[in-house]
């Protein structure tokens, strides 16, 4: 038995301890990094969050200007489309009885 361990590096009982220690250590900086980390996450989610509801807040407001800003647009166009019908209907009559007038006049 001297003889196997006369050559190799056994631990000893301290060793492990030591090297429990360090792992006990490591743990508490890998967790204490890992709070922060998530400190860090949540703050950003919060100011992104505030961000958006900020931007959805400012779009609200100007939904119902653009409504009826639309609904103004619309109604010009309705008026215009008017317009321009009754025009072609009494231009297309009026061309129409004049064709007539010619056509009756020389038959």
């Amino acid at each position: 038995m001297a003889e196997a361990m006369s050559g190799a590096e056994l631990a000893t009982k301290a060793d492990v301890l030591a090297v429990k220690a360090d792992l006990q250590t490591v743990k508490a900086d890998l967790t204490r990094e890992i709070g922060l980390v998530r400190s860090d996450l949540t703050h950003e989610i919060g100011l992104v969050r505030n961000d958006l509801t900020r931007e959805m807040t400012a779009m609200d407001s100007r939904l119902p200007t653009a409504i009826l800003k639309l609904g103004s647009d619309t109604e010009i166009l309705r008026r215009d489309m008017t317009i321009r019908l009754w025009t072609a209907l009494i231009a297309s009559t009026g061309i129409s009885l004049a064709a007539m007038r010619v056509m009756l006049a020389h038959p």
